[in-house]
């Protein structure tokens, strides 16, 4: 995903980057309750030519008949590319924005969990909630955008209907 300017008045004068393709791999491996992964994926668009590296670990049980949970823990690294463009402000930026310049480098972009709860309503239909929380680390923690007029916590909520084939 890109991100627009005009979304929030922090970003007006930081220019917007514009959507475009990843192109990568994942593993994916389960052992009985146990789900882990890996993804890398590299911009294919050059929108900001980052790269980003996620490792995730899973955990899914049956708490009834047709109600599956699962707990995942989950971080991502990033480089200096990706940081840069979505955390990072330049000296153009910083003079536009009234932002302090910054540099933001390659490393840990942040580390999260989530609990999701999937309802089998049939067969095919599925309900799942899903609450989840990201802390963000390193320079993503550390830009103006963050730590002068964000925040490091970062919290999503989402409920979702889907169709198993």
């Amino acid at each position: 995903m890109g991100r627009e300017a005009d979304d929030n008045p922090i970003l007006r004068n930081l220019g917007d980057i514009d959507e475009g393709a990843l192109a990568g791999l994942f593993v994916n491996y389960e052992l009985g309750p146990v789900d882990l992964e890996l993804e890398v994926v590299q911009d294919a668009t050059s929108r900001h030519e980052g790269l980003l590296a996620q490792v995730k670990a899973g955990y899914g049980f049956m708490l009834a008949r047709s109600l599956r949970a699962q707990l995942e823990v989950s971080t991502t690294w990033s480089n200096d590319d990706y940081t840069q463009a979505y955390f990072g402000i330049t000296p153009a930026q910083a003079r536009a924005s009234g932002l302090r310049e910054f540099a933001a480098e390659s490393g840990m972009k942040d580390a999260g969990a989530s609990l999701s709860l999937h309802y089998m309503l049939t067969e095919h239909w599925r309900v799942t909630g899903r609450l989840a929380y990201k802390r963000l680390l390193g320079d993503a923690a550390d830009s103006p955008l963050v730590e002068d007029e964000g925040s490091q916590n970062q919290g999503s909520a989402a409920l979702i209907m889907s169709y198993q084939f």
